[in-house]
């Protein structure tokens, strides 16, 4: 989503952050990092002619210190949170 909409957000710290458009260079913005402190940012992205995640998002979720977890390197990804449904 695009900055202008991150920051209209009524977000907080949150533990796990689901980076928005597959980590396209509009979004995930450091206002909404050091809003939302992740310790880990989920990223949903395939093979794409887009270059998505884009490497400025990347560079802005590691300056923060936070982890990241990508369906193009690691597959299915499972964030347990110590209960289940």
């Amino acid at each position: 989503m695009p900055e202008e909409v991150e920051r209209a957000l009524p977000v907080g710290p949150v533990q796990v952050l689901k980076v928005s458009h597959h980590g396209s260079r509009s979004g995930t913005s450091e206002a909404l990092l050091r809003r939302t402190r992740p310790q880990l940012a989920l990223i949903g992205v395939g093979r794409n002619p887009f270059g998505h995640p884009h490497p400025e998002v990347l560079e802005r979720l590691q300056a923060q210190g936070v982890r990241i977890a990508r369906t193009d390197r690691m597959g299915a990804v499972r964030v347990l949170f110590g209960y289940a449904w």
